[in-house]
């Protein structure tokens, strides 16, 4: 028995209703007297006949019509999300002392962000490469007050109790610093891709800060990029890095500390590519290779260094003929997919208001526009995509072989356990946090009515890449002409 590996098709359902389409203008535009031509249905085709297909499409549309489908699909009012709750029926469980754990994290962050003197600059990360995390006032500062405060309403560590709820507390506390720290990396790398070429090198740095805490945790190497030092001090993010990492190592194997960092770059090097594609497009930050995205996701999604995490919660460290096993390595694939394409259905609202379209909603969106499509049809399609996936991740479950060890077998299976802990943990956190939807998650959830927020403007008039004031509250009455809301844009659902 094989493992299902392949990616839920992109364009099957799309195409099909696509060439139904194009058959019916057809007709109505072929002369009374011609003979009808019979309909034929085309298989999937290749991304660059898809293409090719789509400029022919949009130019059979009359202007008006373009017009007025270009106009429903790109403004919509809002968008409903797919019942992934009737898709995601893996277990469920919240760890009893997660509460706790959570907020110890938080005030653990905290006391690291602010135990200096410094004026932040609106941004945690902004400057130069050496200096990711420095202020402008010689101190230095992780959190702006506001990325601060939406850091506590996001609640990372509400999600790993969720993931872990079996994990030991001072596994679960080096799990929940780590969500907390990644998330900080998240906000800059994500927030760098709606800026500046120039600004963009930010990420370069946070990820020397980082990789340099996990390669040589001993003590911090000064940096050296073209045979010059960067910066002689470490910065608070790596401070920071390197605390979980040294509690982390204590309990955790060997393989399990060589793949995360594996992992970690790999994360970096998939931003840094993603940069790379929105220089080529000339900041249009359109994506043209859908397949190319998806495999991106899974790199930038964070995931893969949580599957690593499986592991050191459960107290296990897999052999390789466990890790390279064709069906394990199908089951993370499937539980990666679940979570980032859930992430990207869920956050299309704040991307679109930033202009961020890496976002399989959005590339999909740009993809089938010419046919007439909207972002409902969009969104039903990539939850279609995911219940798909979340079946092949109940199929190769049960494909899951047994090594004939006891202790491996057992190992295994609550590794496999730990995946499903993972999936159903986000889907629950989604909605109580407000990550996503701000203060109208559980409306949200029963509703599944998701509001469009309005676009923002990429940085002031004077030049200043972010708001340094609480003026771009103004967002929330309408688009502000001169403010942007430093990267969390979904505050303004409040």
């Amino acid at each position: 028995m094989t493992a299902t590996q392949d990616t839920p098709t992109l364009w099957t359902g799309f195409q099909v209703q696509a060439d139904a389409q194009a058959s019916a203008q057809a007709k109505a535009k072929a002369p009374a007297q011609a003979p009808a031509q019979p309909q034929v249905q085309n298989q999937p085709q290749p991304q660059s006949k898809l293409q090719n297909q789509n400029q022919a499409q949009a130019q059979d549309k009359t202007p008006t019509t373009q017009t007025q489908t270009q106009s429903q699909a790109q403004d919509p009012a809002g968008y409903v999300i797919p019942d992934l709750f009737r898709s995601y029926t893996f277990p469920h469980r919240y760890h009893p002392h997660g509460a706790a754990i959570a907020d110890a994290s938080l005030v653990w962050l905290a006391s690291h962000a602010h135990h200096v003197s410094g004026t932040s600059r609106g941004h945690a990360g902004s400057g130069s490469a050496g200096s990711a995390g420095r202020g402008s006032g010689g101190g230095e500062r992780l959190l702006s007050p506001s990325t601060h405060s939406h850091l506590y309403t996001t609640n990372y560590g509400l999600l790993a109790a969720h993931a872990f709820p079996t994990c030991p507390l001072s596994r679960l506390r080096v799990i929940a610093d780590y969500m907390n720290v990644f998330y900080h990396m998240d906000v800059i790398t994500d927030g760098a891709m709606t800026r500046g070429k120039d600004e963009r090198r930010d990420v370069d740095g946070v990820a020397g800060c980082v990789m340099n805490a996990l390669w040589f945790p001993e003590g911090y190497r000064p940096m050296h990029v073209d045979g010059k030092v960067v910066s002689e001090e470490e910065s608070v993010l790596g401070k920071l890095t390197r605390d979980f990492w040294t509690r982390c190592i204590h309990d955790a194997g060997h393989g399990v500390q060589a793949r995360f960092k594996e992992h970690m770059a790999e994360f970096f090097d998939a931003y840094n590519q993603l940069q790379e594609e929105s220089d080529d497009d000339d900041n249009t930050e359109t994506f043209t290779d859908l397949e190319e995205l998806v495999e991106l996701r899974r790199d930038t999604s964070g995931c893969k260094m949580l599957f690593d995490l499986v592991e050191y919660a459960v107290g296990v460290e897999l052999p390789e003929v466990v890790v390279d096993d064709a069906v394990i390595m199908a089951m993370k694939e499937n539980a990666n997919d679940l979570m980032t394409w859930s992430s990207d259905i869920f956050s299309y609202s704040i991307d679109h208001a930033r202009g961020d379209k890496h976002n399989l909603v959005a590339a999909l969106l740009d993809q089938m526009n010419p046919y007439g499509f909207t972002l409902q049809d969009a969104i039903n399609h990539v939850g279609d995509m995911c219940r798909e996936t979340a079946q092949a991740f109940k199929d190769n479950k049960k494909k899951v072989p047994w090594f004939g060890v006891p202790n491996l077998d057992r190992a295994v299976s609550e590794y496999v356990e730990g995946l499903q802990y993972l999936v159903s943990a986000f889907l629950h956190w989604s909605f109580r946090s407000e990550r996503y939807f701000g203060v109208h998650g559980e409306e949200v959830k029963r509703t599944r009515w998701v509001r469009m927020l309005p676009k923002v403007p990429i940085r002031r008039k004077d030049g200043k890449r972010v708001c340094e004031s609480r003026a771009c509250e103004s967002v929330v009455k309408g688009p502000c002409a001169q403010w942007k809301p430093a990267i969390n844009i979904d505050r303004v659902l409040k």
